[in-house]
C-alpha cells in the first residue's frame, strides 16, 4: 500500500450526515504543493476504533470538497472596509510563499470527506503482500493522522470486487 509522502492530516470533526451517514473534516498544513495533489474523489486513509495490538484498521474516506483556509482573515468579512481589504491582500504572500514547506499557522487546507464503507486492514503479523481491503468494522477516530492514499491504491480500492475483463478506473478496454 503507498500513500503520497510527505502529506500527513488531522481528523478534526466527525458528525452524522442524512445522505452519507458521516461527514469528515481534515485539515492538512497547507502548501502549494498540497493543493496540487489533493482533489476532490482523492482516498484518504484514517485509523479507526477496530485497531488493536495486532493489526491497524484504516477506514477509507473520499474527498467531496477541498478549501484553502486563511485563519487570519476570520470566517466574516463584514468588518471595517480597509482591514478586511488589507488583511486579505497580504494573505497573499502565505499562499505564494508556502510553496513545498507550510510555514505560517493560520493557513490550512479543508478537506470534507465522506465515508467509502471500506476499510484497509494492515496485520502486524507476515501477509502475502497483498491489501486487506473489507467492509469498515468501526468509525474513525477524531485527532488520528489522515494519509492521502496514492494513484495506484486509488485505483485498487476504487475497482475493488470488478472482474479484470470490465472497464475499471485506470484500465479500460480497447477492444469492443
Amino acid at each position: 500500500m503507498n500513500f503520497v509522502p510527505n502529506l500527513t492530516g488531522t481528523l478534526i470533526r466527525l458528525e452524522e450526515d442524512e445522505s452519507s451517514r458521516f461527514r469528515f473534516e481534515i485539515w492538512f498544513d497547507y502548501t502549494k504543493q498540497a493543493m496540487n495533489l489533493i482533489r476532490e474523489g482523492a482516498m484518504l486513509a484514517v485509523p479507526n476504533f477496530a485497531s488493536n495490538n495486532y493489526e491497524q484498521h484504516l477506514s477509507i474516506l473520499e474527498v467531496v470538497s477541498i478549501l484553502p483556509m486563511h485563519y487570519a482573515l476570520g470566517d466574516d468579512p463584514r468588518g471595517y472596509p480597509g482591514f478586511v481589504v488589507e488583511a486579505a491582500r497580504s494573505a497573499v504572500n502565505d499562499w505564494e510563499e508556502q510553496e513545498t514547506e507550510a510555514t505560517e499557522d493560520v493557513t490550512k487546507i479543508r478537506c470534507i470527506a465522506i465515508p467509502t464503507n471500506f476499510e484497509l486492514v494492515q496485520s502486524a503479523r507476515p501477509t502475502n503482500g497483498n491489501p486487506n481491503l473489507q467492509e469498515e468494522s468501526n468509525l474513525p477516530m477524531v485527532g488520528a493522522s489522515v494519509r492521502v492514499l496514492d494513484t495506484a491504491f486509488t485505483e485498487f480500492v476504487v475497482n475493488y470486487g470488478i472482474r479484470g475483463d470490465e472497464n475499471t478506473l485506470g484500465r479500460r478496454r480497447t477492444h469492443p
